[in-house]
């Protein structure tokens, strides 16, 4: 996934999650409708990338989180178990610790 795919993800996920369409993501931003679908289809620059943040409330970092990679610790037996993929986390629920 490339990191314009990744940011539409995160854009989508962080406007539903507001209850907005990309027109009250605009409004927010302070620019037409049409320049930001004009970004998120296209590349978009720094300046609006870093609008996009503000507006939405949340570190321009957010935007390029991949939201398929987690990592993390389960507690499995007693014991700290570390995972670096969905996979390795899904196999590790079902019973095939992978680690």
């Amino acid at each position: 996934m490339d990191a314009i795919e990744v940011l539409i993800i995160n854009i989508n996920k962080l406007c539903k999650s507001k209850g907005w369409k990309y027109r009250t993501l605009a409004k927010t931003m302070g620019v037409p409708a049409e320049s930001l679908s004009r970004s998120l289809n296209g590349n978009p620059r720094l300046d609006t990338i870093e609008k996009m943040a503000k507006a939405l409330d949340v570190p321009v970092r957010a935007i390029f989180d991949d939201p398929e990679q987690i990592e993390g610790y389960i507690t499995l037996n007693g014991q700290p178990v570390r995972f670096h993929t969905k996979d390795e986390l899904l196999a590790m629920i079902r019973g095939g610790n992978s680690s």
